[in-house]
């Protein structure tokens, strides 16, 4: 038998070699420097590998739990529901498979994930407690625990969550709710957008007759502040509100800043003033808001600043400075930022700061100069570019080529024509642009080297290379 001696680690092993190591170094790295969790740009999955490995962790702040809530027939009080009797795994640390399950709630199928639990929950009530009124919504929340809270308290015995009455509305998030009848789910109506004609009267019928909405557009109804009351009442859950074009004013922030689980809201063109900015920053879960057309002024959108989970912002035409709109900083997740038609912000682009995160961005109605577009390469991740009505310099379309990673831009409404436009071909990655007299549908250039240029791969070893037969010329 012939011994091998053995032989150093051939470069793939080193390669997998290092791929591990720098998957294990690299998060505990980041979480020991900055005392920070990962990355919310790693996903759900990731952040749940790394706790489950438990390897080098910060110190928690707050404890996430998992409530669910019944209301039966007859009775308009929520109910706790006791999730021991229905899950098949004993509670352990508090927890049981209905928690397990929950927590994936935020995922993109979070959604029919509750629905088939609610559905699976009432069966099982109805099969455990026949004689008990018929279940006619339930609902889950989430609740957060500070660290050290008297909440988390281990009494004696097996620990169990504390009632929810006792934790506080500020501390609490809805995910969803689900209607029954007769032990069946309601597959509900989540939008609503309120015709041209609509007041007091109209929507007081649809709230009363129990219709439960995620989304409510009222944009130009005549509704009042007198039914707001209701509406808050009804729709504890309410996801999105639009209100543009309606008779709010300040006043109106008192009822409607008890709707904590809105995410998007929609003022534009209303009488919002710098009193709004109280009950809009107490909302945690604001996420998308406009304020095009109204009377934002320095001191509110300073308040804004203090909204570090918005993702989308619009405040179009409205009379903020660049020291406060072009400072993105405040907004480590804004995606998405209007600012067209604010004359303070003419030639001050130079000021941009943050940004890395933005991918839309509107400028239209402000004119630039060749140093305010320099100043859009800052931004590493834009993809959508608005500059209508913009008069563009000289050399406005050299500088936006520089832009190397825009998707769409418009430039209705300037002088820039189809064929100037055309300029722009061989971009590597632009589609589409919405020039003065028409859309160009461009190709993005390829990434790699074209193929043509690249040499022939070498042979295997005792094989000849295959040559390229001769070309004859054409006989004339």
């Amino acid at each position: 038998m012939i011994s091998r001696t053995p032989s150093f680690p051939n470069r793939w092993h080193c390669l997998y070699f290092a791929v591990w190591a720098c998957g294990l170094l690299a998060p505990q790295l980041w979480v020991a420097t900055t005392r920070q969790s990962l990355p919310p740009v790693l996903g759900v999955r990731w952040e749940r590998l790394y706790h489950i490995s438990g390897v080098f962790s910060g110190r928690v702040t707050r404890w996430r739990c998992n409530y669910i809530e019944m209301r039966f027939a007859g009775s308009k009080t929520w109910e706790d529901f006791r999730t021991d009797l229905y899950s098949s795994i004993h509670p352990s640390g508090g927890r049981n498979r209905l928690d397990r399950m929950l927590d994936d709630s935020s995922a993109s199928h979070g959604g029919e994930l509750r629905r088939r639990m609610a559905q699976y929950i009432v069966q099982k009530h109805r099969q455990l407690f026949p004689k008990s009124a018929a279940v006619e919504e339930l609902r889950f929340v989430r609740v957060w625990f500070d660290a050290g809270s008297p909440a988390l308290a281990r009494p004696a015995g097996a620990w169990v969550h504390p009632p929810l009455r006792l934790v506080p509305a500020k501390d609490r998030k809805i995910l969803s709710t689900h209607r029954f009848q007769k032990g069946k789910i309601i597959l509900p109506a989540t939008r609503f957008q309120a015709p041209v004609v609509f007041g007091d009267a109209e929507l007081r019928a649809l709230l009363e007759k129990g219709t439960r909405w995620d989304s409510l557009d009222l944009t130009g109804s005549q509704i009042t502040a007198g039914l707001l009351p209701l509406l808050v009442e009804k729709l504890p859950g309410l996801k999105h509100l639009s209100l543009a074009g309606t008779g709010y004013t300040d006043a109106w922030g008192g009822p409607l800043g008890r709707l904590s689980q809105l995410t998007s809201v929609d003022l534009s063109r209303t009488k919002a003033g710098s009193s709004s900015a109280n009950w809009l920053t107490s909302l945690k879960f604001l996420r998308t808001l406009r304020l095009d057309d109204t009377a934002v002024d320095a001191w509110m959108a300073g308040r804004l600043r203090g909204m570090p989970g918005l993702e989308s912002l619009s405040l179009a035409r409205t009379k903020t400075g660049a020291d406060i709109l072009l400072d993105l900083t405040p907004w480590p997740q804004l995606r998405h930022l209007s600012v067209a038609g604010c004359a303070l912000l003419e030639g001050q682009l130079a000021k941009l700061k943050g940004g890395t995160t933005l991918e839309s961005l509107d400028l239209s109605g402000i004119p630039l100069s060749d140093s305010d577009l320099r100043a859009l390469r800052r931004l590493p991740k834009l993809k959508e570019l608005r500059l209508d009505g913009v008069p563009l310099p000289a050399a406005g379309l050299a500088e936006l080529r520089e832009l190397r990673r825009l998707e769409s831009l418009s430039l209705e409404g300037t002088t820039v024509t189809k064929a100037q436009a055309e300029s722009l071909r061989g971009h590597p990655t632009l589609k589409k642009i919405v020039a003065a007299d028409g859309i160009v549908t461009l190709t993005p250039a390829p990434s790699s080297t074209n193929k043509s240029m690249v040499p022939p791969k070498p042979s295997k070893p005792g094989v000849p290379p295959v040559k390229a037969p001769a070309t004859t010329p054409a006989k004339p």
